[in-house]
């Protein structure tokens, strides 16, 4: 299922100047960063029994996102 609200609140986070740069870099750096770390974490987690781990990382990380998101909204 694809979510159609996120590109529109990543356009209107950046001026029309900076917008392609603006979205551009920091998805490509959130991606490779957890991306590229997450099967590693998924595999490093359930090899040491701790699969919940993982599980309370990302619950976590998304959890950042959110209140990073929220509190942008808040602004004027």
């Amino acid at each position: 299922m694809e979510d159609t609200s996120i590109p529109q609140i990543m356009a209107e986070e950046f001026p029309t100047g900076t917008r392609a740069t603006g979205i551009r870099l920091p998805y490509g750096l959130t991606v490779s960063v957890f991306g590229g770390t997450a099967p590693h974490l998924a595999a490093a987690t359930g090899h040491a029994g701790q699969v919940i781990a993982y599980s309370a990382y990302t619950a976590f990380a998304s959890v950042v996102s959110l209140c990073f998101l929220a509190r942008r909204r808040a602004e004027p």
